[in-house]
């Protein structure tokens, strides 16, 4: 909105300009320094934005991936705790106490 306005602006003062006096000139070029930073702010804005998306969307597919990879070792060490119990009840009460206590960590960390 403001750059529309401000090209608006500019354009109806280049429109007058063969007939404008040396004082028209002077607060033309003084708004010229104003013209020029809404200007640059806008097209900052633009690209900031298009910038930030494109960093957004790749932090969001690192997400994902690691989510991925995260559900993965979940399903992998349900397995190994299962395997660990397997083995512990196969293994009976006469098996090493210290296989016992791994299953029963094992089951902990991933409950089924």
């Amino acid at each position: 909105m403001a750059n529309t306005i401000a090209i608006g602006y500019g354009l109806y003062y280049i429109s007058i300009a063969p007939t404008a006096e040396e004082t028209f000139w002077n607060r033309f070029v003084g708004l010229l320094p104003i013209i020029e930073a809404l200007l640059f702010a806008s097209a900052g804005f633009i690209f900031g934005k298009e910038v930030h998306r494109e960093q957004a969307e790749k932090a969001e597919e690192r997400a994902n991936r690691e989510n991925k990879r995260a559900e993965n070792a979940v399903a992998r060490g349900k397995v190994l705790a299962s395997d660990i119990s397997s083995f512990a009840i196969a293994c009976g009460p006469q098996g090493d106490q210290r296989l016992t206590k791994l299953a029963e960590k094992a089951n902990n960390y991933f409950p089924e």
